[in-house]
C-alpha cells in the first residue's frame, strides 16, 4: 500500500471521529497504522481507545513514542502525545506519571512555538493547547490550568481552550473573569452565555459556589444524561454532583424555561445535593431573583428534609419583603375511595336539584381540608365553570392536569371550559387527546361528537372571516365603562382573568388562588416606589413618551389621538400569553400602567387611555 492509502485512511478516521463514530474511526486508524507506523496515527488511535475508556490499551499504543530511545524521527512524541499520555495516566489514578507527562507536554509546546518564531506555529500545533489544558484539568489543578491559559493566551485557536480557561477561573473564584471568557465564546453555544450568567450570580451571592469539571465530554452528553436520570434515581444522585449539570439545571430555574422542571430541579438539589443543595434552597428563600414556585419547592424540600418542622413558619422573601409562610400539606389520593365518591355524588345530587352553591360548598370544604381527590377536584372546577367563575375553573383544571392528564372526565370538562372562554385552538388539542383514549362510555362518546361539531363551526367562522373572535373579545373590554381618574383596582376589574394572570406572571408575583387576591397583589406591587421605578427603567422610549403625553394631558387621552400619535391597538391579540400586544398603548395596558375604556368627556362617551391615579405623581417624578 502507498502513502496515498495512508492519507485516505487517516482522513476517513478523522472524519468519523468528528462525527462521533468512534468505532469506525478506530478501524480506519488501525488500517493506517499497518500502512505507516508513525506518531500521528498512534496519537489518533490512542485517543480513540482513551475515548472508549480503554486507558490501558491507549497507553500501550503511545509507549513506543514515549520510549523513543533511538530517536526515530517518525516516532518523535509531540505536545499531543504527552498531553494525551497525561490524560490517560490521570484516568488510571497515576498522578505522578500524569504530572510528569503534563510537564513534558508544556515544554514540548513551548519548544514548538520557538521553532516557528517569529511566525506563529501552524494551526494544527496551536490546537494542542486545548488538550494540554484538559490534561491539567483532569488533575483538578485549577491553578495550573489558569497559568497555562494565561501563558498561551495569544495562541489559543479552539473554543475548547477558552472554555477550560474559564472553568479554571470559575474554580479559583475569579467569577467575573470566567464570565468574560465564556461570553467571548457564546457564539459556539448558548450554554456558555448561561455559564457566564451563573458566574456573575455566584459573585453576587445569589448562588452558593461550586466547582465545575474540565471534561468536555459532559457538554456533549448532557441531554442523554438528563434523560437517563429521569428513570434512574441513583444515576440522578450521581450526576447532580457534577458542576456542569448543576449549572445547566440552575439556568432552567433562573431562566424559567420550564416551570415543572425548575421546581423538580430545586427539590432534587435539596434531596440529593448535600450541604450545597440545602445552602442553595436557603439562598433561594432569601433572594428576589427566583420565582415563587421555585421558592415554594425549596421550602417544601427543606421541610421534607427536616430543616423546618411541621409547624414552623418559613420566612420567604418576595419583592424585597419577608413573608412568614406556613406550608399547607395536601394529601394526594389517586386510588378509588368509596367514602370520597359519596361526597362527590352528594354534591352532584344537590346541583341536579338546583342547589349548586350547597354542592360547591361540600367540594370546597374537602379541598380546604387539604385533600386532593381527582374526581372531587374535577367537579369542583366544573362547578366553577357552571357558575361562570372561569378564572377559578381554569386554575383548578391546570392544577388537576399535573396529576391526571389523561383522565377522560378532566379532558372533557376542560375542553368545554376552553371553548366557553374562546380558546378554540387549545380546546381542539385537548379534544384530540380525549379522542385518542377511545373511551367506551356511550354518553361521553356522544358528548365528544357534540364538541367536535362545536369546534368545527367555530373554526369555520374563523376561517371565513365572519367572526373575528379575538378582536371582538378585545373590543368588548375597550367598551367597558371607566372614569378619567380610575384606581389600579378599578382598571383591573375591567380586565378578563387571562390578562390578570398575564400581568401577575409578568411581574413575577406569587400565585394567588383567587382573582381578587391577584388584583390586590398587582396594585400593591405597582404602588411600591422601588418596584415602579424598576418597571419604568425597563420601558421602551416610545412607552415612556406615551406616558409623558398622557401625564401632560392630566393623566388621560382620547384613544383616537393616542392611536394617531403612537399606533392603534386594533390588531393586538386578546390572548396575551399566546401573543403579547405590539402597539405602544397595548404594551402599557398589559403592564397595568394604562387602562382603556369608555369615559364621559365633555358630555360624550369616548374611548380613552388613562393612567391610574395612584401612579400619576410618582410617574411625573420618574419620567422627568
Amino acid at each position: 500500500m502507498t502513502n496515498r492509502n495512508f492519507e485516505k485512511f487517516m482522513d476517513q478516521g478523522i472524519s468519523s471521529l468528528k462525527k462521533g463514530n468512534i468505532l469506525e474511526a478506530q478501524g480506519y486508524f488501525e488500517k493506517a497504522l499497518k500502512v505507516d507506523d508513525n506518531v500521528w496515527v498512534r496519537n489518533n488511535l490512542a485517543y480513540v481507545y482513551y475515548a472508549t475508556k480503554n486507558s490501558f490499551k491507549a497507553y500501550k499504543i503511545l509507549e513506543p513514542l514515549l520510549k523513543n530511545k533511538n530517536n526515530i524521527f517518525k516516532y518523535t512524541p509531540n505536545t499531543f502525545t504527552f498531553a494525551l499520555a497525561s490524560l490517560i495516566q490521570s484516568s488510571m489514578g497515576n498522578e505522578f506519571l500524569a504530572r510528569r507527562h503534563l510537564q513534558e507536554a508544556e515544554k514540548t509546546f513551548d519548544r514548538e512555538l520557538i521553532v516557528f518564531y517569529p511566525q506563529p506555529a501552524p494551526q494544527a500545533v496551536l490546537e494542542y493547547t486545548a488538550l494540554v489544558l484538559e490534561a491539567a484539568g483532569s488533575l483538578m489543578d485549577h491553578r495550573k490550568v489558569y497559568e497555562l491559559y494565561k501563558k498561551w493566551q495569544n495562541w489559543h485557536v479552539k473554543w475548547e481552550s477558552h472554555y477550560l480557561g474559564a472553568a479554571a477561573c470559575f474554580n479559583l473564584g475569579k467569577y467575573g473573569e470566567a464570565a468574560k471568557i465564556w461570553e467571548s465564546i457564546k457564539g459556539h453555544s448558548e450554554f456558555f452565555a448561561g455559564l457566564a450568567k451563573v458566574s456573575r450570580l455566584i459573585e453576587k451571592k445569589e448562588i452558593p459556589p461550586f466547582k465545575i469539571e474540565y471534561q468536555l465530554s459532559i457538554l456533549a452528553e448532557m441531554e442523554e444524561m438528563l434523560k437517563k436520570a429521569q428513570e434512574d434515581v441513583d444515576y440522578l444522585k450521581q450526576i447532580l454532583q457534577l458542576g456542569t449539570v448543576k449549572a445547566f439545571l440552575l439556568l432552567v430555574i433562573i431562566e424559567r424555561l420550564n416551570k415543572y422542571l425548575a421546581q423538580k430541579s430545586m427539590e432534587d438539589f435539596v434531596r440529593y445535593g448535600g450541604e450545597w443543595g440545602e445552602e442553595l434552597a436557603k439562598t433561594v428563600l432569601k433572594s428576589s431573583l427566583y420565582s415563587m414556585e421555585v421558592k415554594t419547592a425549596a421550602a417544601f424540600a427543606l421541610k421534607e428534609k427536616g430543616v423546618f418542622g411541621e409547624e414552623d413558619t418559613i420566612p420567604i422573601v418576595f419583592n424585597n419583603q419577608e413573608i412568614p409562610t406556613k406550608l399547607r400539606r395536601t394529601d394526594i389520593i389517586l386510588i378509588d375511595r368509596e367514602d370520597l365518591n359519596e361526597i362527590v355524588f352528594k354534591a352532584l345530587k344537590l346541583r341536579k336539584h338546583g342547589k349548586l352553591e350547597e354542592g360547591l360548598k361540600i367540594l370546597e370544604d374537602l379541598w380546604e381540608k387539604g385533600t386532593f381527590y381527582p374526581l372531587a377536584a374535577i367537579y369542583l372546577a366544573e362547578f366553577y365553570r357552571d357558575k361562570k367563575e372561569y378564572d377559578k375553573a381554569l386554575n383548578f383544571f391546570e392544577y388537576i392536569e399535573k396529576f391526571v392528564p389523561d383522565n377522560p372526565l378532566f379532558l372533557y370538562f376542560f375542553t368545554l371550559l376552553l371553548l366557553e372562554i374562546g380558546d378554540v385552538a387549545r380546546a381542539k388539542r385537548y379534544l384530540q387527546k380525549l379522542k385518542r383514549l377511545n373511551v367506551q362510555n356511550q354518553e361521553l362518546q356522544e358528548k365528544i361528537k357534540h364538541l367536535e361539531i362545536v369546534i368545527y363551526l367555530r373554526e369555520a367562522l374563523f376561517s371565513k372571516g365572519v367572526f373575528h373572535y379575538e378582536k371582538e373579545l378585545r373590543k368588548e373590554i375597550e367598551e367597558k365603562a371607566i372614569t378619567l381618574n380610575p384606581t389600579i383596582s378599578r382598571g383591573l376589574k375591567n380586565m378578563p382573568v387571562y390578562w390578570i394572570d398575564f400581568i401577575s406572571q409578568h411581574y413575577n408575583l406569587p400565585p394567588a388562588r383567587y382573582r381578587k387576591d391577584r388584583e390586590q397583589q398587582i396594585a400593591t406591587f405597582l404602588t411600591s416606589h422601588q418596584n415602579l421605578q424598576r418597571v419604568i427603567n425597563n420601558l421602551s422610549e416610545k412607552e415612556k413618551e406615551l406616558l409623558k403625553y398622557l401625564l401632560n394631558n392630566g393623566g388621560w387621552g382620547k384613544l383616537t389621538a393616542v392611536s394617531r400619535k403612537f399606533g392603534s391597538p386594533k390588531d393586538d391579540s386578546y390572548y396575551w400569553a399566546k401573543e403579547e400586544p405590539t402597539s405602544t398603548v397595548g404594551k402599557l395596558w398589559a403592564k397595568a400602567l394604562v387602562f382603556i375604556g369608555r369615559a364621559t368627556v365633555s358630555g360624550r362617551k369616548e374611548k380613552v387611555a388613562v393612567i391610574p391615579v395612584e401612579l400619576r405623581e410618582p410617574l411625573i417624578l420618574m419620567l422627568k
